[in-house]
């Protein structure tokens, strides 16, 4: 059983889930069952085998924040029983091996009190130290803090995505495992060509993302190369700044996020990534899949995990824009570097596709599943 609030977005975690829950479902033949929280009428934004349950709980947490006041408050319980009452069905009918749920999350507690002696394992899509630092409110940040613990102390199992990561986690829960996400990458057999004079950033448009450091860099690398084209790929709650901040003569183009990705980077010549943090950073090793070399600020804690700096891409001390900007300006000047790089980089990726990973999943399910099989 995988539960979430919703599978609405064009998101990392979206993509990670339905790519794991179809592999389950297609190549082990287990049987799978996606609970949500929200997903009201939303499309599902990828794909999802015919064989997976989906099974929404029309719980609806957001329509509380139609109030204020006590009447806010009310409407939060009410819903929040709600969800205990209908997950704790949605349990007993199903009765899953593993219950699967993403950690620092606030449906958290609610899984532990109604899940029984079913096994659970959390999953870390956000950094644990970023969990702290949620609200600026003091007593705000001191009860989620503690809600995190008590909940996350009674998992079987956290999953985080680096070794630096799970330090952390460990912090909380002495059981925690790392695995990387599996990553949905090019397989159209082709490669960049690497001639384009296109650099593209793929990601949320929000302040995790640097979309001011992004602008900065830009700034600098347009000086130098007019002719070049930066294309943004995204949608979030800066967008409208974004286009504010954007000048008319700077060569920035932004998008809508594309279910067809992929021949976005074949057309690119490099992408940028410009984080503050990122837990992993799926777009990195998609973009390096198609040939492209990447440069990304070595932030907590993904992209160092990923690119090897001066091999097949180039990690930039964090909020330093104008040794980004030069180490963007090097490869745009260095066509033959940057395709080789490129090509690298294709390599150096295939360590996180389906056959490497899923084995590791499938060995951690095995511990919670008395000696059965899947």
């Amino acid at each position: 059983m995988f539960i979430y609030e919703s599978m609405a977005l064009w998101g990392g975690i979206e993509r990670i889930w339905t790519d794991r829950m179809n592999l389950l479902a297609k190549q082990y033949g287990a049987d799978i069952l996606l609970i949500t929280a929200n997903q009201g009428e939303h499309p599902y934004p990828y794909d999802l085998d015919s064989r997976i349950t989906v099974k929404d709980l029309k719980i609806q947490f957001h329509h509380a924040y139609k109030y204020r006041g006590v009447r806010r408050m009310r409407e939060i319980r009410y819903r929040q029983e709600l969800f205990e009452t209908r997950l704790k069905e949605e349990i007993d009918i199903f009765h899953p091996d593993i219950i699967t749920g993403i950690a620092a999350r606030s449906y958290i507690p609610t899984i532990i009190k109604v899940k029984g002696d079913i096994p659970m394992i959390a999953e870390s899509h956000e950094l644990a130290l970023q969990y702290y630092r949620l609200s600026s409110n003091f007593i705000v940040q001191y009860f989620r803090l503690r809600n995190l613990r008590h909940a996350l102390s009674k998992v079987e199992q956290i999953v985080s995505l680096t070794n630096e990561d799970a330090r952390e986690w460990k912090n909380l829960n002495s059981n925690v495992t790392v695995i990387p996400n599996i990553v949905h990458l090019n397989n159209t057999g082709c490669l960049s060509d690497g001639n384009t004079q296109r650099v593209i950033f793929v990601g949320r448009l929000e302040q995790q993302k640097g979309l001011p450091l992004l602008l900065d860099i830009w700034k600098k690398v347009h000086q130098r190369h007019p002719n070049w084209q930066l294309d943004i790929y995204g949608e979030g709650e800066m967008r409208k700044w974004l286009h504010q901040q954007i000048a008319d003569d700077s060569n920035i183009h932004v998008y809508q996020p594309t279910g067809k990705v992929m021949d976005e980077y074949l057309s690119s010549a490099l992408m940028v990534s410009t984080s503050v943090y990122e837990p992993f950073g799926l777009v990195i090793p998609e973009a390096m899949s198609c040939g492209l070399p990447v440069v990304a600020f070595d932030c907590p804690h993904g992209p160092r995990n990923i690119i090897t700096s001066g091999e097949d891409g180039f990690l930039v001390s964090q909020g330093n824009c104008d040794e980004f900007a030069d180490r963007v300006c090097y490869l745009i000047e260095h066509p033959e570097e940057r395709i080789a790089m490129g090509k690298k980089a294709a390599l150096s990726v295939q360590r996180f596709q389906a056959s490497n990973i899923m084995p590791q999943w499938m060995a951690l399910y095995q511990q919670f599943i008395n000696g059965s099989s899947l």
